[in-house]
């Protein structure tokens, strides 16, 4: 689960970074909650890093979202699993396409 980000993205401190791509991680804390973290990464050499299969990339900021109301979410296929990882895929996107308009987003 992840987004390529093509742009200056805003981080949470007010800085920005280039391009980072976003990796998402779901937990489902108790029945009917669903929590999703969400961190930005730069591509860089420093630790520490997370292991794409040709770059690595260093965590600079972190986003969560707390108990996501999931009639919100929406998908198209077919499989449970593939269904909640691409439903949260666009949960994000459209969420950041709005407080982020200076940027596009890439499921990779």
């Amino acid at each position: 689960m992840a987004l390529q980000v093509t742009g200056s993205f805003q981080l949470s401190n007010g800085t920005f970074a280039i391009d980072p791509q976003i990796y998402m991680y779901p937990s489902l804390p108790y029945r009917n909650i669903l929590n999703l973290q969400a961190q930005v990464a730069i591509s860089g050499s420093d630790a520490p890093v997370i292991i794409n299969p040709t770059n690595l990339y260093k965590v600079v900021d972190t986003l969560q979202y707390n108990n996501i109301d999931t009639t919100t979410l929406s998908s198209t296929v077919e499989n449970p699993y593939s269904a909640l990882i691409d439903a949260l895929d666009n949960y994000v996107k459209a969420d950041l396409e709005i407080k982020q308009p200076n940027c596009t987003f890439t499921k990779i």
